[in-house]
Formats: structure tokens, C-alpha cells, sequence
């Protein structure tokens, strides 16, 4: 099978590169049978933050959108089956109907402005049109397709890499004096990193102390700003010392995200329902307790499962009273079992199958 994936890759190493990475290094594994071409469109993303290895020599690097799509066009007839990752991918095989399978993280359409709603219809319109098969990684996300492509997708959850996020030692605690929160994500509003500051805050009102350590790189800089903005105004109206409590440390590696999880306490993770899938599971492999909101995609995994606390309302002592009777070795042993890049991959290649054959 000649697998040819297509991914317009972001400006940093995050989860929708992790996905094409693990499932690149599933292909890889000899009994596959299996070659691939990964074209991706790589303008204003630093090479040093692709830690990929590939088959063939690396990957296709493409400067701009046309070129990526020239590539993409130049390499559909050498490939069984297209990969296509995050739209407006699926727009780069148009107007050739060849078998694929399109990986949705979320439906674009949730999370652009106005700007784009033509693209986002070309591609709804291509989607259908094309009998391309979808592919989503939970329920929330397959009712978000549906609704909006009147399409039926394949749910898929993604792996984990235990092994990689479960080494080192667990943060033990600090004597009771400091709780230490993390939230790991790019600066942006669709991370909601004002909710882990507004918890951090109702923290210190209760009398615990806490600090709370925001991981990622800034993506949004006007809600950056106004982050800060929040922060001071809080510090010098209300709550005096929090500013000193907050320290963004801006994007970090895998294995420096893998020594923050376990050098805190808990990890909060308010997300409104656009990307983050991975962190949260990749954190309880380090042992570290996760807070989220029903608004994060994977949310009904983890409640259903009893993997973390689950709460519209994301508030001091009665949220941390919750956490201290999950069990934290059941969980790991629940994600070691359940989400694994293998399991990822066998369901991956049965969809690849499924397309390939309904085109013949």
C-alpha cells in the first residue's frame, strides 16, 4: 500500500504533528508492507521543530500553498491512498476523486473568521462530493462533522506514547506549602488560559497557595496581551501578589513538557473545544491529576472512564478535594491499555482499506 499524506503543518511541534508522526512510524514497521510520501506545506515553520525521521530522505517541504499544491497533485497517481490532515488539505486533491481518507482534529468552520467561509464551503462541498471517508478522534467531534458536512465519520481515538511520557519520577508535593497548576497549550483563546488564572485566583482567596506555570508558544498576541492586561488589573485591584504567581515559559519540547508534568501538582485544562487532545492523556501517564472542562472534546473519555475531574466550573478547594480521590495508578493503567499508537494505527489502516475498496 502506497500511503501519500498531506498536512499543512503549523509554525511549532504540536499534536496534529504528533498524529502524522506516530502514524508514520506505524507504516514504518516492516510487516506493513507499506511505503509513504509526506508532502507538507512547511512557510514560517523552523526546521528544527520537526523531529521526524522518514523513510524516504524526510519529508516534501513546500514554501508556499501553490507549491504544496503542484507537489500534492504531482504525487496522486503514484499513491493507493491519500492522507489528507486538517483542512484545507482535502482542497489539495480537487478535482481528482482518488480513495482517501481525511483526518478532521475539529471542523474548521468552528474556529475562523469570516474571511475564510468561502474556502470552508469549498472544502465542505469537496468533502462530500469527493466520497473521501473522515476520520475524527471522539463523539463530540464526529456530532460537530455530521452537523456541519452532513457526512458520517469514523471515530479513531489517538495513542499515546506511554513509555515516553511515564518516565521520570512523580512530583511528590511540597510539604503542603506551594500547589504548583500547569496548563500546557499555545497562548490562544480557544486554550482559554484565563480560566486556569481565574483558578489560580480562587485558589489564593481560599487561602492555598499556588502558582501556575502556562506552557506554549504565543500564537495569538492580542489575547496574550490581554492576558497580561488581566493578570496586572487583578494584582493591583483585587488579589495583590498573583502577577509573580503566573509564569509563562513559552513553547517547549516534548521532553521539557514530559519534566513539567512531572514537577507539578495538577494540570488544568480549560480548553473551548479546538486542539489539545493529546496533553491531557499524556500527562496522567506521568501521574499527574487532570482538570477539565465539558467543553474539551475528549471530555466524555475521560469522565465515562473516571480519568480526571470533569467541571463547568473550575474553582478552589471543592475542585482539589475531587482530585485527591482519583486513583492515579488506575488511570495510568486505563491509558496505557486503551490509547496506544498501535491500536491507532491497525484502525487507521482498516479506514485506508474500507476507501480503497469502495473506489474500485
Amino acid at each position: 500500500m502506497k500511503v501519500l499524506i498531506v498536512h499543512p503543518c503549523k509554525g511549532f511541534y504540536g499534536g496534529a504533528e504528533e498524529v502524522v508522526v506516530q502514524l508514520c512510524n506505524y507504516l514504518l514497521h516492516p510487516d506493513r508492507y507499506t511505503d509513504y510520501k509526506v508532502v507538507r506545506i512547511t512557510k514560517d515553520t523552523p526546521k528544527e521543530m520537526w523531529e521526524v525521521n522518514f523513510k524516504m530522505g524526510d519529508a516534501i517541504d513546500c514554501p508556499s500553498w501553490s507549491s504544496f499544491r503542484k507537489e500534492v497533485q504531482h504525487w496522486l497517481p503514484w499513491a493507493d491512498i491519500v492522507n489528507v490532515h486538517n483542512a484545507p488539505a482535502p482542497l489539495m486533491t480537487f478535482p481528482k476523486k482518488v480513495p482517501t481518507v481525511y483526518m478532521c482534529n475539529e471542523p474548521m468552520e468552528l474556529f475562523t473568521n469570516w474571511k475564510r467561509k468561502p474556502i470552508e464551503a469549498f472544502n465542505r462541498w469537496w468533502v462530500k462530493k469527493s466520497g473521501m471517508k473522515v476520520v475524527v478522534a471522539d463523539q463530540m467531534n464526529a456530532h460537530r462533522f455530521q452537523r456541519l458536512y452532513n457526512v458520517e465519520p469514523k471515530i479513531v481515538p489517538y495513542g499515546v506514547d506511554y513509555e515516553f511520557w511515564s518516565q521520570g519520577d512523580s512530583y511528590q508535593g511540597d510539604n503542603g506549602k506551594t500547589l504548583k497548576l500547569l496548563q500546557v497549550g499555545t497562548i490562544t483563546s480557544y486554550k482559554n488560559q484565563l480560566e486556569s488564572i481565574l483558578t489560580l485566583a480562587s485558589l489564593l482567596v481560599e487561602g492555598i497557595d499556588a502558582t501556575l506555570t502556562l506552557a506554549g508558544g504565543i500564537t495569538d498576541s492580542d489575547y496574550y496581551h490581554d492576558l497580561v492586561d488581566e493578570i496586572k488589573y487583578i494584582d493591583q485591584n483585587e488579589l495583590s501578589g498573583i502577577y509573580d504567581r503566573v509564569e509563562p515559559i513559552g513553547q517547549q519540547t516534548q521532553e521539557q513538557v514530559r519534566d513539567l508534568f512531572h514537577k507539578h501538582d495538577v494540570l488544568l485544562h480549560p480548553v473551548k473545544g479546538q486542539g489539545g487532545w493529546l496533553v491531557p492523556f499524556e500527562a496522567m501517564c506521568a501521574g499527574l491529576p487532570v482538570i477539565t472542562v465539558p467543553s474539551f472534546s475528549a471530555s466524555d473519555l475521560i469522565d465515562q472512564n473516571k480519568l480526571g475531574i470533569v467541571t463547568g466550573v473550575m474553582e478552589g478547594a471543592i475542585v482539589m478535594d475531587k482530585i485527591q480521590k482519583l486513583d492515579i495508578e488506575a488511570i495510568r493503567s486505563w491509558v496505557k491499555e486503551n490509547l496506544t499508537w498501535e491500536k491507532f494505527g491497525e484502525n487507521v489502516i482498516k479506514v485506508f482499506e474500507e476507501a480503497i475498496e469502495v473506489s474500485n
